[in-house]
């Protein structure tokens, strides 16, 4: 988790310098490639624990952008379900870390759907109940 934590610190720093390229009120976003179509996609991986505190705090919409400004993927990957047993994002559904500050998930769909680049799940099947 130290390791996560320092990565999504550092984008969170890094997303502060280079800003964000939002879509202009009004302007319809581009449309997503299939992934059979994409050539590069990045899995972002976070397997929530019982013992993570606030949760979301450093997923906004602005790292986002960054992150996808200096990549430009076709297609982002995260965690649905870690290996833990835990989702990543607050849900009523299921087992999840309980301390969320921010909906991760949200911001991910929102900030994809809006730039035109596909956002697809990983569900980790190796621990189903914590």
């Amino acid at each position: 988790m130290k390791i996560n934590l320092q990565v999504i610190l550092m984008l969170g720093v890094l997303c502060v310098a280079v800003g964000s390229t939002a879509l202009p009120a009004g302007a319809e976003a581009p449309g997503r490639l299939r992934r059979a179509d994409s050539f590069l996609g990045v899995h972002l991986d976070f397997h929530a624990q019982a013992t993570d505190h606030h949760i979301g705090q450093n997923t906004t919409p602005e790292m986002v952008h960054a992150i996808l400004d200096m990549i430009q993927p076709d297609y982002i990957q995260i965690d649905c379900k870690g290996h833990p047993g835990y989702s990543s994002y607050p849900t009523k559904v299921g087992n999840h870390a309980g301390s969320f500050v921010e909906d991760p998930l949200r911001v991910w769909r929102e900030v994809t759907a809006q730039r035109g680049v596909a956002l697809y799940m990983h569900y980790s099947g190796i621990l189903m109940f914590p």
